[in-house]
């Protein structure tokens, strides 16, 4: 999809929900696990931890000790950060927030 059509899409999805966010989430690197749905629509309210328990449910084969971190161009993101804040902050001139995902084994 060219620029100018993701630019328009975005600019068309906020125009029919103008209290929600358009989100693309890829995995970090391939040892990560492959999450079964890249494209989102989010409340400019959601926290980052809110989000991080729906990555949870929709990321194949997670096992209960690993851990999921959202990072934003290179950048950790604290979980009580709304989703407003971050678009404000980290949005492409195509209007859609890109974050990344990596699994982390918490317990050794």
């Amino acid at each position: 999809m060219s620029f100018n059509d993701r630019k328009d899409l975005a600019e068309e999805l906020q125009g029919l929900y103008k209290d929600k966010i358009c989100l693309h989430l890829n995995r970090r690197t391939k040892k990560d696990p492959e999450i079964s749905k890249h494209r989102f629509l989010v409340p400019k309210e959601m926290t980052i931890t809110e989000f991080t328990h729906t990555v949870r449910h929709r990321i194949n084969k997670l096992n209960p000790y690993e851990s999921v971190f959202l990072m934003c161009r290179d950048y950790m993101l604290s979980g009580n950060e709304s989703f407003e804040q971050l678009h404000y902050i980290y949005k492409n001139p195509d209007e859609i927030l890109y974050l990344t995902y990596i699994v982390e084994n918490t317990f050794g």
